[in-house]
């Protein structure tokens, strides 16, 4: 028999780690793809700040979104076996959703996204480790 407790909510996904680097340097531009971002290449390009969120993504927000409402909440995901994994393993816990269906992976990086943030609008630089 299962010892786990039954939960009102799981939620089922790929759970990331994301820097939002607030950016004023660059031009959006209309192209004939759509708008474009352009910076300098080859160049430093500053920026005004970042903010990083832990334990992020649909399936980890909604499992917040949950337990926030009073709803017993899990999370199934993979995580690296690194710092951020532990980071979003901490966030997690502070938000009391339950971890016993998050698995850690020696030898794997948690997922780490990076947003380039300029103005209302945003480009999201992506890698998703394979678990």
């Amino acid at each position: 028999m299962d010892n786990k407790p039954q939960m009102d909510f799981i939620a089922i996904v790929d759970t990331v780690i994301v820097a939002f680097i607030r950016i004023s340097a660059g031009l959006i531009q209309e192209t004939a793809h759509g708008r474009e971002l352009c910076i300098p290449y080859g160049m430093k390009v500053p920026f005004d700040d970042v903010f990083i969120l832990p334990a992020v993504g649909n399936s980890a927000n909604a499992s917040v979104a949950a337990s926030r409402l009073g709803l017993s909440s899990a999370l199934l995901t993979s995580l690296g076996k690194d710092a951020h994994g532990d980071e979003c393993l901490a966030q997690l816990k502070k938000e009391n959703i339950s971890t016993d269906y998050i698995r850690q992976e020696e030898g794997k990086k948690t997922n780490y996204h990076y947003v380039l943030w300029k103005d209302d609008d945003r480009t999201i630089l992506i890698k998703h480790e394979q678990f």
